[in-house]
């Protein structure tokens, strides 16, 4: 055998060996990541894996990957929608402190508003989300970021407050301007609710729902913006990412549970014990 192709083959071996002895992971790992619309990165395709009975290590899904050439979705830099105006209205204190991981589901929410843009105008979504499982609990979506928006939030929020039964939760925000209205905090004081504020443009102070946001956009809207048809197709999207996100989408911090998944176990081993 000449030089040339000694040398060829012994590059070619180990992608040779990857595909006899990987064969059924790697098939499996291709699986998940088209499931996942090509957001996931190595280490949600492992914990899948993991889930599905595969344990395998980060480093052996991070080579498998790169033998595939698969990998998720990277973040970019955006431009925030900030709804500060000034004081306009009553400025809560800092109750939470940067308190990110409370004991139990349904205890701690954060909230803020963030705009989507495309050539055909722009979204605003409204979520809440419970900082210890992760979850999107309600949300609304709206052409404008006005008060009618909040209203509709609310009042989703509002039932899952009576499903579960919430008798004292804590709600934090930034100062938007929403959150200093009348109608935001009567309707918090009405539902026994704590509300809480970042400090002024401190925007680690509410960063459990300015990751979601990123992570979000990441997944789903960055580079991708020209796809969308129209202002109905942008919605559509965003609300099969937050049933996704809820449902299906794992997460380290949750021990590779999804936020669904994780607030059923935590409530389960809470009325157990």
């Amino acid at each position: 055998m000449s030089r040339g192709s000694y040398l060829y083959q012994l590059r070619k071996a180990p992608s040779k060996s990857l595909d006899n002895v990987y064969s059924e992971q790697l098939a499996a790992i291709r699986k998940i990541h088209a499931d996942s619309k090509e957001r996931y990165g190595y280490r949600r395709v492992m914990y899948v894996l993991r889930n599905q009975g595969t344990p395998l290590n980060h480093k052996t899904v991070h080579k498998l990957m790169q033998h595939l050439n698969l990998q998720g979705a990277h973040p970019k830099a955006y431009k925030k929608y900030n709804s500060y105006k000034g004081t306009i209205g009553k400025i809560a204190p800092n109750i939470l402190n940067r308190e990110f991981n409370p004991p139990k589901p349904m205890t701690s929410f954060a909230t803020d508003i963030s705009e989507f843009a495309i050539a055909n105008g722009k979204l605003y979504l409204s979520p809440i989300i419970d900082m210890c499982s992760n979850e999107i609990v309600a949300y609304d979506i709206s052409r404008s970021p006005d008060l009618r928006q909040i209203n509709r939030m609310l009042s989703r929020f509002g039932k899952v407050i009576r499903i579960n039964n919430i008798k004292e939760a804590l709600i934090h925000s930034d100062q938007g301007w929403q959150y200093q209205n009348r109608l935001y905090t009567n309707w918090v004081k009405q539902h026994n609710l704590t509300q809480s504020m970042s400090r002024k443009a401190t925007t680690y102070d509410n960063i459990m729902i300015e990751i979601f946001f990123g992570r979000m956009k990441v997944e789903m809207f960055y580079g991708k913006e020209k796809t969308f048809k129209d202002l109905k197709d942008l919605e559509k999207a965003i609300k099969d990412y937050i049933n996704w996100y809820n449902t299906d989408r794992v997460c380290k911090k949750l021990k590779g549970l999804s936020p669904i998944n994780f607030r059923k176990q935590a409530l389960n081993s809470a009325s157990m014990t």
